[in-house]
Order: C-alpha cells, then structure tokens, then sequence
C-alpha cells in the first residue's frame, strides 16, 4: 500500500517535537513492514516561490514544501491557496491509497479537503489543540488557559 504521511516537520530539520519523531517511527515502521511511504512536510525554510525539495535519505521520500510567505507559523495564516494547490498537485502525481495528515501546521488547513477531492480516503491524527486554539496547546501568553468550548 502506498501511504502519504503529511506532518508540519520532519527531521532533521525538524526534529525536537513529538509529532516529528512519532511520525517518524510510524514510517520505519511502515516502511518495514511493505508499505511505500511519501512524507509532505512543512519546513522553517522561507523561498520567494512555493517550492518542493526532495530527500531520499530516510529510506523513504521525503517532499518539503517551502512556503512563499513569512510569519506562516500563525494561526491566522494556516490556509494558504498556493501551498494547498501544491499540495493537490503532489497527491495527484503520487497517488498514494490514503492520506495520513499528522498536522497542517505550516503547510495549510484545507489538506483533507483537497484529497477527498481527488477520490483518496484520508485521516487526521490530532497531536495537540490547534484546530481549536490559536496557541495549538489552548495556553495563552498570559499563561491562562483558553476557556473557549471545543466544538466537534
């Protein structure tokens, strides 16, 4: 089976936060077992157009896709039409049997949208709050908790 795995990061450029490193683990261990994997990962590096570098050194290929913007970490930037055509445009060309979204952080909101659009069944692994908290861990800067309801 063929599996894209989608996640805000990827190491080693990205290699300090959990969801990294599960996502990680979860293609060893993937890839261990048959299965051909693509990682779509989102990256700190900032370009003057989107771009995609791809890197074959985890025994899998690994698809960074540099955004065109700065300040795209923000909660209030997490759509981006022309990452999310990129986006598209990469399911299309790879054709994996599902889509694994781990976080859209980085990358943009509507990723599920896209690959429903294109026939592929896809899931969501929710690693943290930011689909319903701007913080992503629902702890504001004052340190006072978001008391906002999670809505389904």
């Amino acid at each position: 089976m063929k599996i894209a795995q989608v996640v805000h990061g990827f190491p080693p450029e990205l290699a300090s936060g959990g969801t990294e490193r599960y996502t990680q683990a979860l293609c060893q261990h993937l890839t261990e077992r048959g299965h051909e994997l693509v990682v779509i990962a989102g990256t700190l590096g900032l370009r003057s157009e989107i771009d995609i570098e791809d890197d074959h050194s985890h025994g899998f290929r690994v698809l960074r896709l540099h955004r065109d913007d700065i300040y795209f970490e923000r909660w209030d930037k997490s759509w981006h039409p022309g990452v999310s055509k990129r986006f598209a445009e990469i399911i299309e060309t790879e054709r994996p049997d599902i889509v694994h979204v781990q976080h859209w952080f980085r990358l943009s909101r509507d990723l599920i949208r896209q690959v429903n659009r294109l026939g592929i069944p896809a899931i969501a692994t929710l690693h943290d709050f930011f689909s319903t908290c701007p913080t992503a861990f629902r702890l504001l800067p004052d340190h006072s908790f978001c008391t906002d309801p999670i809505l389904p």
